[in-house]
């Protein structure tokens, strides 16, 4: 009997526990698979519900494999529980002849080689300048650099190390802090230590969390993201949207994403930009559930669990996947979350306080940008009928 579900390389206790309650909802037993040196603190895990591996990076697989053999007779589907377990996850569905998605197994992770695949769709997305991995590397790029810019690692996550240039001389210290951060200590994945330069575009941020059934859209929601002050892009915020606001022509963009990255089976989290002629840039695409919450939003705003798709998606089970959906929010509610970081916080009587947490602590580290994800401790998860109201509110968390 096919009644196990494996979730890998879930990073927090909220990643654990939405899983968790997905697979419980189908009736399935969750089983996570986590890398030794770090298993989030739920009190949903227990023995004989999770198993540790040396390591999540391609290069561990035999051993997983190994560590899963006794499970394999009885696994339903796999699914990456973070963006950086995504390629092992891609070798075990092959290993075990579960769906997932063919072709090169680092173009949702490497930005560089994502931006290769996007190139050859109708997709605007932001000019490349090239790719540091030393010091010495800069001045072959600066006759094209045009300022200001944007710096990222090129396999990095959750905003690490992404900074807004505004002239050369900031370049220096920016690759440094990229090609010095060499490994995961959540996932014992190693970083390539290569930061990507690619064009500054100026606009509002959107990410749209898509599933993907049979190489098709089987539905998608919009999220607005309220990012810190430059030259940082932290995420302090989100809110899921109604169709109704949701930025013209990207169904198209989903569309053609989902073609030219070929995508068979996944739930992917597109983020985008819309500049002030209303062009769509596509900023990032990662084949895994977005982070900071935004499933929780989608589950309260649209009655809809992206973890129960992905887990039925994943398992090639058709006759439950389009099971119907509970009931929403309506049109004029938005539902969002802001991160605290510390700050005392009067939420507006008008707002509905959906969760609020404050135990999530963090040490904060000196070289990173404030408003960081490290840095948080705790949010709000909220509704409102205001957008511009539920925005500002988010934004009192930048100052």
């Amino acid at each position: 009997m096919k009644n196990k579900v494996i979730v890998v390389g879930a990073i927090s206790s909220y990643s654990v526990k939405h899983f968790y309650d997905a697979a419980i909802q189908l009736e399935k037993k969750p089983i996570f698979l986590f890398h030794k040196g770090h298993i989030p603190d739920s009190s949903l895990l227990e023995d004989g519900n999770y198993i540790i591996a040396d390591g999540l990076g391609i290069e561990w697989i035999d051993q997983i494999m190994e560590i899963l053999s006794s499970h394999t007779s009885h696994i339903f589907s796999v699914v990456p529980g973070g963006e950086l377990a995504v390629p092992v996850t891609e070798k075990i569905c092959a290993a075990l002849d579960l769906p997932f998605n063919h072709g090169n197994i680092n173009r949702f992770r490497n930005k560089k080689i994502m931006r290769d695949w996007l190139s050859e769709g109708n997709i605007l997305q932001p000019a490349q300048y090239g790719t540091v991995s030393k010091q010495e590397d800069i001045p072959s790029l600066t006759g094209k650099l045009k300022f200001p810019l944007i710096i990222k690692p090129v396999d990095g996550a959750a905003s690490f190390f992404v900074k807004k240039i505004e002239h050369e001389e900031q370049l220096s210290d920016a690759v440094d802090s990229i090609i010095s951060h060499k490994i995961s200590l959540a996932t014992g994945i190693k970083f390539e230590g290569v930061a990507l330069l690619e064009e500054y575009i100026e606009g509002t941020e959107y990410s749209a969390e898509v599933m993907v059934h049979d190489g098709a859209c089987a539905g998608f929601y919009v999220t607005r993201k309220i990012l810190s002050d430059e030259p940082y892009f932290d995420e302090i915020g989100h809110i899921s949207l109604s169709p109704e606001y949701y930025p013209d022509k990207c169904k198209k963009l989903v569309d053609e994403v989902i073609s030219t990255m070929q995508v068979t089976s996944a739930v992917l989290h597109i983020e985008f930009r819309q500049d002030k002629n209303g062009r769509l840039y596509l900023i990032e695409v990662a084949s895994r559930i977005a982070g900071d919450l935004i499933s929780r939003l989608v589950d309260i705003k649209h009655g809809c669990s992206l973890e129960e798709f992905y887990l039925l998606s994943r398992s090639g089970n058709e006759v439950r996947l389009h099971k119907e959906k509970r009931v929403g929010q309506p049109a004029n509610c938005f539902v969002g979350i802001r991160f605290l970081f510390g700050e005392d916080v009067t939420v507006p009587e008008k707002f509905d306080v959906v969760q609020k947490d404050s135990a999530q602590k963090y040490v904060s580290k000196s070289e990173r940008s404030p408003r960081n994800v490290v840095n948080r401790t705790g949010f709000i998860i909220f509704q409102s009928e205001d957008y511009e109201a539920a925005i500002s509110f988010i934004k009192e968390g930048a100052c």
